[in-house]
């Protein structure tokens, strides 16, 4: 059975992801993100950004072995990869939970 991670991890961590993505990419969101923080160089926030989004990967083929090992049908299995890809940790950590019951 999938369990869905609260509303409020999709939006603090889409939110957070896309937000992060875009100041550091994005140059007028950079040049108003300057405003605020004038030390941190943007390449620290570039690699930043991509280490994220490499842990999100990682984090989904952690769901996917999981998943298969523990033989979940195949729909339930790209549920809880789509959103552990997409989450992180809140949806990884809801799927072991689910395991261990």
């Amino acid at each position: 059975m999938i369990e869905r991670p609260p509303a409020r991890a999709w939006v603090l961590v889409l939110g957070g992801m896309t937000a992060y993505g875009v100041i550091a990419f994005a140059d007028p969101a950079w040049r108003a993100w300057r405003n605020v923080d004038r030390w941190v160089p943007r390449v620290v926030y570039r690699v930043g950004f991509l280490a994220a989004v490499g842990t999100h990967v990682y984090k989904a083929g952690i769901a996917s072995g999981i998943t298969s090992n523990t033989g979940r049908p195949r729909d339930e299995r790209r549920a809880w990869i789509g959103h552990t890809l997409a989450l992180g940790f809140p949806s990884l950590r809801l799927l072991r939970r689910s395991v261990r019951a």
